[in-house]
């Protein structure tokens, strides 16, 4: 009988990871009620590089392989696991992903789409700000030569926000 694997629950994922870290708890609450848990088969591909960004992803399970392919060459980049998420940057521009995840064995994620994150942060634009910039500093840590979002797409996504609503 295989060892049972331990599976985080959404709170311990958003309490324990810095992508949260500056929100208040009443907005980790509204995002936590956003996150849809799924289920991803082994091998299967969560995201795809050069498609549409729509979604982040938290894993709560699993082991996921993370792509980029540059002149034709497929190479591993990055391993993923439990705690961690992937998938940040579509939350803040509408350009192509930067790079390909698959699942290395079966495993649970917890997704959010674009327009329920920015609804569940609507009333809170000065978190929403912090999280921009911190999206923008980890990807561009993560990726120096991927991610490069054109800063009129992060100024759209902010102005989108009302600040005396």
């Amino acid at each position: 009988m295989p060892p049972k694997r331990n599976t985080l629950t959404l709170k311990q994922i958003i309490t324990g990871t810095d992508l949260f870290l500056n929100l208040s708890r009443e907005t980790k609450e509204h995002l936590a009620d956003a996150f849809k848990k799924v289920t991803v088969g082994k091998n299967k591909v969560v995201i795809q590089q050069g498609e549409p960004g729509d979604a982040l992803y938290l894993v709560a399970q699993g082991s996921f392989s993370v792509f980029v392919t540059t002149d034709g060459k497929k190479k591993k980049v990055g391993e993923i696991k439990p705690g961690s998420c992937f998938g940040e940057g579509a939350l803040v521009t509408s350009e192509p992903r930067n790079a390909t995840v698959v699942c290395d064995e079966a495993g649970i994620v917890y997704r959010i789409n674009r327009e329920d994150f920015t609804k569940a942060l609507k009333d809170h634009p000065e978190e929403l700000k912090a999280f921009v910039r911190l999206i923008g500093r980890r990807s561009r840590a993560l990726h120096r030569s991927v991610f490069r979002p054109e800063p009129r797409l992060i100024k759209e996504l902010v102005s989108s926000v009302s600040l005396f609503a």
